[in-house]
């Protein structure tokens, strides 16, 4: 599974059938690799980058699974994204406001 890991994380090295195979053992009840297969797509979509492969995953993979793997991984840099954007906008509001405050009533 590490070797597995390693070739799906390595930008040259991506390779999208490995991750049909990879996804399609996580959903197979009868793999004995069904556990390590599921942690490993738990760790992958971790990866940092990994939301820039959503889209070759979603185009290219032949397992319906897979896209939807992609597509959870846009779906989670979308939200993680949007929350950090949120924060920074509030953040800004808020001092922005503080300082208008401050200067006009003191």
């Amino acid at each position: 599974m590490a070797a597995i890991m390693q070739r799906l994380t390595n930008p040259q090295d991506f390779d999208i059938s490995l991750l049909d195979q990879l996804v399609a053992a996580t959903f197979d009840s009868k793999s004995p690799q069904r556990a390590a297969a599921n942690k490993a797509l738990m760790q992958l979509q971790n990866v940092d980058g990994m939301w820039q492969k959503a889209d070759a995953i979603m185009e290219n993979a032949q397992n319906p699974a897979t896209r939807f793997f992609g597509l959870q991984i846009l779906d989670d840099a979308i939200k993680t994204r949007y929350e950090r954007t949120r924060a920074s906008c509030w953040l800004h509001w808020s001092v922005s406001y503080n300082f208008f405050a401050h200067s006009v009533y003191t």
